[in-house]
């Protein structure tokens, strides 16, 4: 394949692939899959006003002020500021549907979510581990409950995915390979969990 299109290609699996897009789409699928339709919307609005809404303000801000340059948070360092605003508002999360009627596996999603992010907080010290690679394969993991075609045809996508970071230099190997072992095993911590 011509590498001008290997790079377009690249290009759009990247931007489809970013973590807030497919966690906002994960949450959708998801809540309207196993919820009668008032609950689904109900907790998709809250996942997303909560935690996915802020999330993206805050990058938004910070690149306004120009701490960072682009939405991706490219830079190891720069990503340090990122992940206490996430595990805050992954927090804030928890507290709710702890008081709320939501199934454990509801909250058991939201507590690995939590050991990917503290996961890569730690990693991020020494290694820029991927997020796009991490979320994905995370994502391919808890689908597994959900729907197992869905869980096929992501771990396609997440490999798509780790693929594409490398192709367009945003990350290394190691980089990719820790992402994905980081998703895995944050993944299989929501199964142990459950």
């Amino acid at each position: 394949m011509p590498p001008k299109i290997l790079r377009t290609l690249s290009n759009i699996v990247s931007t489809v692939g970013h973590p807030v897009l497919l966690v906002s789409v994960f949450v959708i699928l998801v809540n309207f899959k196993e919820f009668g339709k008032e609950k689904a919307i109900e907790l998709t609005l809250t996942a997303l006003g909560v935690f996915v809404v802020p999330v993206v303000l805050y990058i938004l801000y910070k690149m306004k002020k120009g701490d960072y340059h682009n939405f991706d948070v490219s830079e190891r360092k720069k990503r340090n500021s990122l992940y206490p605003v996430i595990i805050v508002l992954q927090l804030i999360l928890v507290g709710y549907l702890y008081f709320q009627d939501y199934s454990w596996m509801v909250k058991s999603g939201v507590w690995a979510s939590m050991v990917l992010t503290i996961g890569g907080f730690i990693i991020n010290q020494k290694l820029k581990v991927s997020m796009h690679t991490t979320v994905s394969f995370f994502i391919a993991i808890l689908l597994v409950s959900v729907e197992n075609t869905y869980a096929f045809s992501m771990l396609f996508f997440a490999m798509a995915i780790a693929y594409s970071r490398v192709q367009l230099g945003r990350h290394t190997f190691p980089e990719i390979v820790v992402g994905t072992l980081l998703g895995l095993f944050s993944g299989f911590v929501f199964h142990f969990i459950v």
